[in-house]
């Protein structure tokens, strides 16, 4: 009998008294991933990158139609300020898509390729949501790609907070 990934396969076997039993045996699973998800990863990859350019580059025209021009009133000024921020909050998003996508292919890569230890997994995986783990000299030494990848993530993060903070402060 054909079975598929980790499901049991019934293994007829006798007994000294000639009765037939089924025995079950499971063999381990072999994940392979497929075509589709392998796409879907990249295509966050490039199109999070790609994203971030084009509205990086937005919104340095944004600005750069507004060098050089009047004022005017206050809220003209305001609709400038929250188009701009709104460019730099898009940068930073699409940024971090494509980050922590390849962050989590190459963290699974790892995983696939060498002993890590459930503390380095747990760690891998928190550190995007909490700057502890990317701190650990142990985590570092392990996983420095990782590492520098969540490092980015953070600073991404809190330079885009702190940006959004400061121009919505202006006024």
């Amino acid at each position: 009998m054909a079975s598929i990934g980790n499901a049991a396969e019934p293994e007829l076997s006798t007994r000294t008294s000639g009765k037939r039993l089924a025995k079950f045996t499971t063999r381990p699973l072999l994940i392979k991933q497929s075509t589709d998800r392998k796409l879907s990863a990249i295509f966050l990859c490039v199109s999070g990158f790609a994203g971030s350019c084009a509205f990086a580059i937005g919104h340095h025209i944004f600005y750069s139609t507004l060098n050089n021009t009047a004022v005017g009133s206050t809220e003209r000024q305001q609709w400038a300020l929250r188009i701009g921020t709104f460019f730099t909050l898009a940068v930073g998003t699409c940024l971090r898509l494509a980050i922590t996508s390849a962050y989590l292919q190459y963290i699974w890569l790892k995983f696939k390729s060498a002993r890590v230890s459930l503390t380095h997994v747990d760690d891998a995986f928190n550190a995007l949501s909490s700057i502890l783990s990317l701190i650990k000299p142990q985590f570092i030494k392990k996983l420095p790609v990782a590492a520098l990848a969540g490092l980015i993530c953070w600073y991404v993060r809190n330079t885009q907070s702190t940006e959004a903070w400061k121009s919505s402060d202006k006024f």
